[in-house]
């Protein structure tokens, strides 16, 4: 009996060891025409110049495209459609157990060009309903402060 429950209690433990949070997060996004429709058939990539991980994947028919399970680091995201400008996004974070979503506006080419990141980057968290963005120092030494003294 003793070593049923030894057992038991091993097999729980392991169980939750192996829900623990991942050190891993993802990016996913849409990417649109200038006309606002969905651009299907684009190659995107996601590279990391710390780790060498580059991950390659094409949109999809109602333009949406993701990269899970990437390990925490930065990413420069290349949008690579035909007909359309060639897009660089650089330092896209990807954070523990967030998703960055990415929405694209492309540009139509005029010849073999490439720009450099016009897009809306938002973290979300998919563990919780919340929403983390970080703000910047100058922004948060700006906001005024009402100070409430009482005289007694």
């Amino acid at each position: 009996m003793r070593l049923g429950l030894s057992g038991a209690f091993l097999m729980l433990l392991s169980g939750i060891i192996l829900n623990a949070q991942t050190f891993r997060g993802g990016i996913a996004g849409n990417i649109l025409d200038p006309a606002g429709s969905s651009v299907a058939e684009a190659a995107v990539g996601a590279s990391s110049a710390a780790t060498g991980l580059k991950r390659q994947t094409v949109t999809s028919a109602t333009g949406e495209f993701s990269f899970q399970d990437l390990p925490l680091d930065q990413y420069l995201v290349t949008v690579s459609p035909p007909g359309f400008a060639i897009l660089k996004i650089q330092q896209v974070s990807v954070e523990v157990g967030k998703g960055t979503s990415i929405h694209v506006s492309l540009e139509v080419a005029t010849q073999q060009q490439t720009a450099e990141g016009a897009a809306t980057m938002v973290s979300l968290d998919t563990e919780t309903a919340t929403s983390n963005q970080v703000i910047p120092d100058k922004a948060v030494q700006e906001v005024p402060l009402k100070l409430a003294i009482s005289h007694n």
